[in-house]
């Protein structure tokens, strides 16, 4: 049940990334609204909460090394469920997302070249250029190591028992080695990609914690300066207007 469980958490906490990848850059009002610490919160818990209820069908899986009758149709249900969850699902959440993310950056490449005749548009297309890199690295790397799991699960499943051939035992054990490689490729790649994730990383293995108090940028503190200072400036002329003339000014006044 754990080892299940593992292998849909893995998974499934790439899939809230992608979905918030895809507001950010398709709905960018949207993900300002939506997008903040206290729901990523929520989502990673909901995200392995379900990942480990999802494990508990699967402590009726049947043992592929021992077992060497044929399937049943729990056996059968069971493999084709995992199979949906860790690949098929994913793999077409993946594929969408990401080519309506592609789509976008280019169509918005396209209009700003459109729009700039200036050098100002080389900057552009680098930017577009990794960002469609690693939405392409992720899903290849993810559709490529986990697709020899799914394979030789169903081979299993329809061709051939482990129990009765050494060589798919073997390619069993290999294709899970692939599959359990895909979490640490996309560690490197989010690393690569992106800043703050490579700063968060360094200051966890350096033991580091976050500022409970941050300090704010310097065009930040200027804008609080300048808000206080008029506000300080309207409220004496507010007092100035309020405040009655003394006798004395009165007369020279009139």
């Amino acid at each position: 049940m754990m080892e299940f469980s593992a292998n849909h958490a893995s998974i499934w906490a790439t899939v809230p990334l992608t979905v918030d990848r895809y507001v950010a850059l398709c709905h960018p009002l949207l993900h300002r609204q939506i997008s903040y610490p206290a729901r990523a919160r929520r989502i990673i818990a909901v995200v392995f909460t379900l990942a480990l209820a999802s494990g508990v069908p699967f402590f009726w899986w049947s043992d592929m090394w021992r077992v060497s009758h044929a399937p049943n149709n729990l056996d059968t249900a069971l493999v084709w469920t995992h199979v949906t969850i860790i690949y098929f699902l994913p793999c077409c959440i993946f594929l969408v997302l990401n080519s309506l993310i592609i789509r976008r950056l280019r169509k918005r490449q396209r209009q700003q070249m459109c729009q700039d005749e200036s050098g100002q548009q080389l900057a552009l297309p680098g930017k577009l250029g990794k960002s469609t890199a690693m939405l392409l690295a992720v899903t290849s790397v993810f559709a490529i190591l986990w697709a020899p799991r799914t394979g030789v699960v169903l081979y299993h499943l329809y061709v051939s028992s482990v129990h009765n051939d050494w060589r798919v035992h073997l390619a069993y054990d290999l294709a899970n080695m692939l599959a359990m490689l895909n979490t640490a490729v996309n560690f490197f790649l989010y690393c690569f990609v992106s800043k703050p994730f490579k700063a968060a990383v360094r200051d966890v293995l350096l033991f580091r914690g976050a500022p409970l108090h941050p300090r704010r940028p310097l065009h930040h503190q200027r804008n609080a300066a300048n808000a206080s200072t008029s506000s300080i400036s309207s409220t004496k002329r507010s007092q100035r207007e309020i405040t009655p003339l003394s006798p004395k000014r009165a007369d020279i006044k009139m």
